[in-house]
Formats: C-alpha cells, sequence, structure tokens
C-alpha cells in the first residue's frame, strides 16, 4: 500500500521551496524585480529608509556648527498573512493502494489551485495599499440586480466563482455589512460577475463607487491585512494629506524623500494631456534631478500598448533573469517582455504588469525594491506539513500553504507614480 505520507512526500518534490518561489515570481514581473530577503522575524521588521543628509560648508568653523548625521526613517513592518488551504478526503487517501496516480493527480490539482491563489494575491498586493481591494463598483452599475459591474473593467480577473464579497465605501471606512455576497459567475469580455443577491438586498447602503474585497481581506475600518504595495509607498496627493503614516512612521517630515513623487494628468494642471512617453520624461527628469536612478518602468499591458503608439519604432526584447535557491545556485531561468524607452535618467525598461492598475505607472529604480519575507514566499506550514493535518469538521486533510511577506522601497525618492485620470 502507497502511505499517504509517500504520496505527499512525492509532491512535496514536486513543488520545491524554489519552485514556489519561482512561480509566484514568473507570472509577476514587479515582483520578480524586487530583491528578496526572507530574514523576517518576530512581529515586526525594522525597514530604514535614509532620508537627508548632514549640513557641510566650504567654512570649516560653519560646517563644525552645523554638524548633524544622516537622517534615517524607521519603519516598523508587520507582515502580511496569505493563506490557501488544501483539504484532501480521507476516503480518497484511503484508496491509494490502488489509485496512487489518481491520488496523486488530485493533489497536483489542488496544489495548483493554491498556488495560483497566493501568486496573484502577492501578484496583485505589489500595487495595492494594502487594504486588499480588489476593485470598485461602476458608477453605472444596477445595484438592485445581480450583475456586478466594476469602474475599471480589466479587475474582472481578480473575481472566481466562489469568491465571497464585502464592501466598504473607501479604504479607511467599515464594511457595508459583514454579510458576503458569492460570486456565481464571471463574464471576463462582459468586465463583470454575477452575485448570489443583490446588493441592494443586503440593505446596507451598498454604493457606486464602493470599493471590493474578499471576505477576510479586510475586516475593519482601514484594515491593512494586505502587505503595503507602490500605492502605499507613492500615494496621491490627496491621500498623502489625509494620511501619511505607514507602519508608523508619519512621512510628512519629507514627502519626496520619503514618498516619492506623484504626479498627474488632472485637467487644468501642469501635466494636461500628458501620454505615456510625457509621464515618463517628466519621471526621469525629477528622479535624476534629485540624484537617483530611474531604469525601470510598470505599467498595465494597456499602457505598454498606447506607449508604442506614442513613440512609434521602439527596441523590444525578452529579458532573461535567473532565478537563485538558498544558497545562491541558479535554479531557473525567468524573463518578460521589454520595451526601451529613453529618459532625462538614461534608457530604462518599461515592463508590462497585469496586476498595475491600467491608470497608474510606476517607473524608478529597481535596486531600491525590497520584499521581506518570514521564510520564503508561499511555503508549506505547520509540523504536519508533509503528511497532512487531519480535519476535526470534516473526514479529511489539510495541506498549508503560506506566505508572509512585506514590501518597501528603499529610496522612495527613486520612485514616481503617474496617474492619468
Amino acid at each position: 500500500m502507497v502511505t499517504t505520507y509517500a504520496l505527499w512526500d512525492a509532491l512535496k518534490h514536486m513543488y520545491a521551496p524554489w519552485r514556489l518561489e519561482s512561480t509566484v515570481a514568473a507570472y509577476n514581473p514587479a515582483w520578480m524585480a524586487a530583491a528578496k530577503s526572507t530574514d523576517g522575524g518576530g512581529e515586526d521588521y525594522s525597514f530604514y529608509v535614509e532620508y537627508d543628509i548632514p549640513g557641510r560648508s566650504n567654512t570649516f568653523a560653519v560646517a563644525q556648527r552645523n554638524a548633524g548625521r544622516v537622517r534615517h526613517a524607521k519603519f516598523a513592518m508587520t507582515f502580511a498573512d496569505d493563506h490557501s488551504v488544501i483539504q484532501i478526503g480521507e476516503k480518497l487517501l484511503a484508496g491509494s493502494n490502488t489509485s496512487a496516480k489518481a491520488i496523486r493527480n488530485t493533489m497536483k490539482v489542488q496544489t495548483d489551485g493554491a498556488l495560483t491563489a497566493l501568486r496573484n494575491s502577492c501578484g496583485r498586493n505589489m500595487f495595492g495599499d494594502g487594504s486588499g481591494s480588489v476593485g470598485a463598483i461602476s458608477a453605472t452599475a444596477a445595484l438592485g440586480t445581480t450583475t456586478l459591474l466594476f469602474a475599471d473593467a480589466l479587475d474582472v480577473v481578480n473575481f472566481h466563482e466562489g469568491q465571497q464579497l464585502v464592501f466598504a465605501l473607501n479604504a479607511a471606512s467599515a464594511l457595508r455589512s459583514t454579510t458576503p455576497l458569492a460570486v456565481t459567475r464571471v463574464d471576463e469580455l462582459g468586465g463583470s460577475v454575477t452575485l448570489s443577491a443583490t446588493p441592494n438586498s443586503l440593505a446596507a447602503g451598498i454604493a457606486v463607487g464602493d470599493l471590493i474585497f474578499t471576505e477576510g481581506d479586510y475586516v475593519a475600518a482601514a484594515d491593512r491585512l494586505s502587505f503595503l504595495g507602490f500605492a502605499a509607498w507613492i500615494p496621491t496627493t490627496a491621500e498623502f494629506a489625509a494620511n501619511s503614516t505607514i507602519f508608523g512612521y508619519n512621512r510628512v517630515v519629507n514627502r519626496t524623500s520619503l514618498a516619492g513623487y506623484y504626479f498627474s494628468d488632472a485637467a487644468g494642471g501642469d501635466y494636461a494631456g500628458f501620454n505615456e512617453d510625457d509621464a515618463l520624461q517628466l519621471a526621469g527628469e525629477y528622479i535624476s534631478r534629485g540624484g537617483g536612478v530611474m531604469n525601470t518602468c510598470f505599467m498595465n499591458p494597456f499602457r505598454i500598448r498606447r506607449l508604442i503608439n506614442a513613440i512609434g519604432s521602439v527596441e523590444r526584447y525578452y529579458k532573461k533573469v535567473p532565478f537563485t535557491a538558498a544558497g545562491g545556485k541558479v535554479v531557473a531561468t525567468l524573463g518578460y517582455e521589454v520595451v526601451k524607452v529613453a529618459t532625462p535618467a538614461g534608457i530604462i525598461e518599461c515592463i508590462g504588469d497585469r496586476n498595475c492598475p491600467r491608470d497608474s505607472i510606476y517607473a524608478g529604480d529597481k535596486d531600491k525594491l525590497q520584499v521581506v519575507s518570514i521564510s520564503s514566499v508561499p511555503h508549506w506550514a505547520g509540523p504536519q506539513a508533509q503528511s497532512g493535518r487531519p480535519m476535526e469538521s470534516a473526514l479529511a486533510r489539510e495541506f498549508r500553504l503560506v506566505a508572509w511577506p512585506q514590501f518597501g522601497i528603499k529610496r522612495p525618492r527613486s520612485w514616481c507614480r503617474f496617474d492619468f485620470v
């Protein structure tokens, strides 16, 4: 008889730590670009950002009088929790003596699904504000029907059948209701989903423009249960004015050094009418002026297409990136399509990332990006990770994939965000 342990041991080799990690990176270019550190530990992690330098003078006495120290901001990072649980029935496992291959295939399918869920979560949260929002209700949505339209139709890829949804006015407000609505159907081309009941049926005041969350990702007002991505590190002007603090540190002492550059094409503003190339030139000008380097830009494939149309002939190539496991051994070669653009800060690589919001561009120095985590992302968890944990509420065993990451920008002034509003 083939034991459950033997089956899982074989599967564990198929999903070795480096393979789990590389699968997340392979589908998420921004995640791939960030340096990784697995030395996170405890409840928090001290992440330091240098934001100011000592004074100086051509006159020694003045320099001595104004002597100071390099100023650092200390961000007390807390690690996000992300889980996906695989459940395999004991009855199926008991048949392993006659159908080991079938059981292994079942476990593989379940593992692939769990890994895809975590992979998508990591990629999406790289550009998020930590709230875990997966979209917003369209201004044209009819809330008396079960069809839900999104403010950005591209967000439909964040939804799947059976997903439980909750709603809030914004990322600082309490949930409209703790009763979730289930997704029963997804229409990707139509940019909509069908719900188990109408939003109005909850009598909770759900309104157009409300943010949408997967149940459990946003529980109380202003929750930041997901890791903080680009949107948190480089907020809009209004967002920074409303709340300039992340990880307990108030960045108001120096907006650009601690929260990057932010611009938009708002009507009547200095940059109204800017296209994608204009935005990159502006970002390059400010980042280089601030002593930074700009070598990378992330944008939605929609914007990549518009960029190509705006500048005409471009150099495109497939960039190969070696993926290393513990000990520095190269275990896989990943890659992504790159478009090269000349800017005041030099030649940069423009990368299409499906997770980047359609109307935002993030450009800067990729060497300043850092993902810190407790263990690898993701990894098998628990003392019974090899044989599975017997469930108390069902005749089945659980296998758990978890991720405990956090994201930071070591020099925010080397990054710029441009929004098309």
